[in-house]
């Protein structure tokens, strides 16, 4: 069944008011959205492909050819087409002997690519703790900040690494610095369902509760792309499940209005406020009926039908059992 169906049963098994508001939604800020990768979209920087011999033989790992094109006069640090460098090719892909044969040959562990990042970066976004142990040895700077603010940890985090993280955090990463956009590696690994990376940041006394200067929060970017098990996680570590953001919104109404379903449903086990409404007036269940009535015309009769199935089934068991119903009623 349909996703913003089974949230519309959800919340109104729950309690939430069911008025209705002719406002159409406002344009919602990527962070609201859950969009972590258009929120990163400055910071990460594909490697375009090169026909440099030179380039290809250190994101290949081919140590001998890097070794002989050094010798014959290559220059180390000369970078590619795209600004990066052999030694960020050699950490992007892991190739931990290209990498600390470059670092012997004199690569420059702290030069920045065009978009502010070092190899350090590149190599916490492939995660490899002992290449990322050979760049920090070798005098790159763990807490490294991008123009944007970034730094190699949220790269880490954002990937889902959880050994690269571990390995920065090891060498005195700062767990709870932030971004220009006030946002921290918690929100990055949160927001991209990385529930690992989430409890490694937590068991480093990571912040459950940081949020920005719009006030975003782990849990709501969690709840925005629907990553259950990381709400329950960020819960039980003390994130405030009815914390509101700068627009009013809490964890549930980000879920409501991006139709995470599931999430509304956990939110609401753990003590969300069904009828919290934002500055805008809007709640929950106006949220989640905005997105219903967005839904193409040969999907309404079922999802009219599965809405007042999971309904009645809602109102038969309870509010206390109504995960188990939604999710027999979806795979039905």
């Amino acid at each position: 069944m349909g996703a913003i169906c089974l949230g519309l049963a959800v919340l109104t098994a729950a309690g939430a008011g069911c008025h209705r508001d002719s406002r159409k939604p406002e344009h919602l800020t990527a962070e609201e959205l859950g969009d972590l990768e258009a929120a990163a979209a400055r910071f990460r920087l594909t490697p375009t492909p090169t026909d440099s011999p030179f380039f290809e033989a250190a994101k290949n790992g081919d140590r001998e050819k890097v070794a002989t094109m050094i010798d014959d006069g290559t220059d180390v640090n000369e970078p590619a087409a795209d600004g990066w460098t052999a030694l960020m090719y050699a950490a992007h892909h892991g190739q931990l002997e290209v990498v600390r044969l470059l670092i012997r040959k004199g690569a420059d562990v702290n030069r920045a690519d065009p978009e502010g990042a070092t190899a350090i970066f590149r190599g916490a976004e492939n995660g490899d703790p002992q290449v990322i142990d050979a760049l920090i040895r070798a005098g790159a700077k763990v807490n490294a900040k991008s123009p944007d603010g970034w730094t190699p940890l949220m790269a880490s985090a954002f990937a889902g690494r959880t050994s690269g993280a571990a390995a920065l955090l090891a060498h005195g990463a700062q767990v709870d610095e932030a971004d220009q956009s006030g946002l921290t590696a918690m929100f990055r690994a949160a927001g991209n369902g990385h529930d690992d990376v989430v409890r490694l940041l937590l068991a480093k006394r990571g912040n459950a509760n940081a949020a920005g200067p719009q006030g975003y929060t782990p849990l709501m970017a969690a709840a925005a792309k629907g990553h259950t098990h990381v709400i329950d996680t960020l819960l039980d570590a003390g994130a405030a499940v009815n914390a509101r953001n700068a627009d009013g919104r809490t964890a549930l109404l980000l879920a409501a209005a991006k139709g995470q379903a599931m999430a509304a449903a956990k939110l609401i086990a753990r003590g969300a406020d069904v009828n919290a409404a934002g500055l805008d007036g809007r709640t929950a269940l106006m949220l989640a009926a905005d997105n219903d009535e967005a839904g193409s015309r040969a999907s309404e009769r079922r999802c009219r039908f599965s809405c007042e199935k999971c309904f009645q089934l809602l109102l038969k068991r309870g509010l206390n059992h109504f995960a188990f119903e939604i999710l027999a009623c979806e795979a039905s």
